[in-house]
């Protein structure tokens, strides 16, 4: 089971859960490709995935 809420990133709007690097957290990583929807509107996206966000160790430095 996942925990936590699951967003929309900013940049790609592709939907992922909340990430980190600490190993022993409660959290499991989630990013999908397609966004995540509010009813018959896409979530309005919020925060940047593991993959858009410059400070993460995930950080793809490409242009999508």
């Amino acid at each position: 089971m996942k925990r936590g809420i699951v967003n929309n990133c900013i940049k790609c709007k592709s939907s992922y859960g909340k990430y980190d690097e600490e190993h022993d957290n409660d959290w499991e990583e989630y990013w999908c490709v397609l966004p995540i929807y509010d009813g018959k509107k896409i979530k309005t996206p919020k925060g940047l995935c593991q993959f858009c966000n410059s400070k993460s160790k995930f950080y793809l430095n490409k242009i999508i």
